[in-house]
């Protein structure tokens, strides 16, 4: 059995993991409104985010009871829904900031 102060190392690591997929889709949606705002298409997308949460639900379903009751489904909604927004306000700035430079 881990102690305590393992286990916190582990949180600790998996927060450092968390942070670093965070940029990583962070510079991939910034990558992406760049590519919309050269060829002038809507930075927003409700049938990507759609489809994006079909895929994400649709994997959580596949999981054993197990890992589900681990993982709830309120929460994977809350935290990708706080994801989603994030990005959603970073693009709206990014947007705001392309304006005013033309």
């Amino acid at each position: 059995m881990n102690s305590l102060e393992d286990q916190r190392q582990q949180i600790d690591e998996v927060n450092q993991e968390l942070l670093k997929a965070l940029l990583k889709r962070c510079l991939i949606v910034r990558d992406i409104f760049q590519k919309k705002a050269q060829n002038q298409r809507p930075f927003y997308d409700p049938d990507r985010e759609q489809q994006m949460w079909q895929t994400i639900l649709q994997e959580w379903e596949s999981w054993e009871e197990e890992q589900k009751n681990a993982l709830p489904k309120d929460f994977v909604i809350d935290f990708f829904s706080t994801v989603f927004k994030g990005s959603l306000s970073y693009l709206k700035k990014e947007y705001h900031k392309s304006e005013r430079l033309r």
